[in-house]
C-alpha cells in the first residue's frame, strides 16, 4: 500500500516489484479491496528523462480508477486452475467433442494474461533489475524442484520407470518437454522464457510503444523458429498455441489509460453495449480457429472491469487463486498416472476427493517451497 489508501498490484506468485516503474494515479475510494505488496515496498516512479517512460509517467495521463486489483487477479487464477483441472478430467474420463474439451487451454491462456498484465501494471515495463529474475526464479523453481523430485521418485517406486539423466538435468534446469512424468510442466519453460524476454526488453531505452512492438515481434519470431526447427518443436512445441497471450495482455495493460474511461462510460450510460461487446469477444474466440487470442484477451480485459466491481469475493476463491501455481504443478499425475480416479466409481465422489487431495498437497508444497526460499535467499532478494 502506498501512502494513504492508494494501492499497487502484485498479482500472482510470479510477480514482485523489481523494476523502476510508474505508480498510476488512482482514485482512493476505488481501492477498497486490495493490496499491500508482499515485499512491503513501493514501486519507484520513473525518471521523466528516460525515453522509455514517455508513455508511462503518471503525470502524462489524467487520474483514473484502479484496474485489475489483486482480488480480481486471484479470482482469475482460481478460474484458470478450475478450467485446467476440469479440462484434463474431461479429456481423460469423459471425452467427446464438446466445447468443454478446450477448457484446459482456456486456463493456460488466463494464467498468461494475468501474468502479462500483472507484470506490466506493477513495473511499467521499464528498467527491471537483476532482482527481478532472482525473485522470479526463487518463486518458481523451488516448488518445481520439489515437484520433479516427488514424481521422479513415485515413478521409480510405483511404476518402475526411470528416465535418462540428461532429461532429469534439463527438467531441473527448467527445460521441460510435454512428456512424463508430468507433462503440464512444459508451461514452466514457457513462462520462464517470457520473463527473460520481458526483463531484457524492459531495459532497452526506447519509448514504451517500441517495447510493446518488440515484445509482440519476439513472441511471433519465437513461434516461427520453433515450428521450423525439429529439435525445438520436440521440446517446445506446446508454446506455439499461446504465442500472443502474454505480449498482448502486457501491451493492453501498458495502455490501459486509453480504454478504462471508455469502459466506465459505456458501463454507466450504455451498459448493454459493453455487455454485448463482452459476449461478442467470447463468441469470436470460440468460433474462430485462427487469430483468436486477441479476442480472448479482450474478453478477459472486459471481465476484469466487471470483476473489479465486486466488493467481496469468497475467501475460498482467493485461497484457490493464491495456491493455483502449486496445484498446477501436481494435479495431472495424481489424476491420470497413479490411478487415483481410473476405474473407480462413483467417479463424482472420487473426483471430489481428488480435488481436496491436490488442494491440500498444493498448500503443503507452497509452505515448503516458501520455507526453502527464505532459507536460501536473503530478505532483500525474496
Amino acid at each position: 500500500m502506498i501512502g494513504n489508501g492508494t494501492h499497487i498490484l502484485r498479482p500472482n506468485s510470479f510477480d514482485t516489484q523489481d523494476c523502476s516503474s510508474y505508480t498510476p494515479t488512482v482514485k482512493k475510494h476505488h481501492a477498497q479491496k486490495d493490496i499491500t505488496s508482499e515485499d512491503g515496498e513501493a514501486v519507484s516512479s520513473p525518471s521523466k528523462n528516460d525515453p522509455s517512460n514517455a508513455d508511462t509517467a503518471s503525470d502524462n495521463h489524467p487520474s483514473f480508477p484502479d484496474y485489475f486489483t489483486r482480488s480480481t487477479s486471484q479470482t482469475l487464477k482460481a478460474i484458470a486452475i478450475f478450467w485446467l483441472v476440469y479440462g484434463h478430467f474431461y479429456a481423460f474420463y469423459i471425452g467427446g467433442t464438446t466445447i468443454l474439451r478446450n477448457t484446459a487451454e482456456w486456463g493456460l491462456l488466463i494464467f498468461l494474461i494475468v501474468s502479462g498484465m500483472g507484470l506490466t501494471k506493477s513495473y511499467g515495463f521499464n528498467n527491471c533489475r537483476k532482482q527481478f529474475l532472482q525473485r522470479r526464479l526463487s518463486k518458481i523453481m523451488f516448488a518445481l524442484w520439489l515437484t520433479l523430485a516427488l514424481f521422479y521418485t513415485l515413478d521409480f517406486f510405483l511404476l518402475l520407470t526411470t528416465y535418462p539423466w540428461y532429461k532429469i538435468a534439463l527438467s531441473f534446469a527448467g527445460i521441460i518437454k510435454k512428456a512424463p512424468p508430468n507433462a503440464p510442466l512444459w508451461f514452466i519453460s514457457f513462462i520462464l522464457y517470457l520473463y527473460v524476454v520481458f526483463f531484457l526488453i524492459s531495459n532497452i531505452r526506447v519509448p514504451l510503444h517500441f517495447k510493446c512492438i518488440l515484445l509482440v515481434l519476439t513472441s511471433f519470431g519465437t513461434t516461427a523458429l520453433i515450428t521450423r526447427v525439429p529439435l525445438l518443436s520436440n521440446y517446445l512445441g506446446g508454446w506455439t498455441t499461446y504465442t500472443f497471450a502474454f505480449p498482448l495482455s502486457a501491451c493492453l495493460m501498458a495502455y490501459r489509460h486509453l480504454f478504462i474511461g471508455k469502459f466506465r462510460s459505456l458501463s454507466n450510460r450504455f451498459s448493454p453495449v459493453l455487455f454485448a461487446l463482452w459476449l461478442t469477444m467470447a463468441g469470436l474466440f470460440l468460433t474462430l480457429h485462427t487469430a483468436r487470442t486477441f479476442f480472448f484477451v479482450a474478453f478477459i480485459a472486459i471481465s476484469i472491469f466487471y470483476l473489479d466491481k465486486i466488493k467481496s469475493i469468497p475467501k475460498f476463491v482467493l485461497f484457490l487463486g493464491d495456491h493455483s501455481y502449486e496445484i498446477y504443478l501436481i494435479h495431472l499425475p495424481f489424476l491420470v498416472t497413479y490411478g487415483f480416479l481410473l476405474g473407480r466409481k462413483p467417479v463424482v465422489l472420487f473426483f471430489a476427493l481428488y480435488c481436496v487431495y491436490i488442494i491440500l498437497l498444493g498448500v503443503a508444497l507452497k509452505k515448503v517451497s516458501g520455507l526453502m526460499n527464505k532459507l536460501v535467499f536473503p530478505k532483500s532478494i525474496r
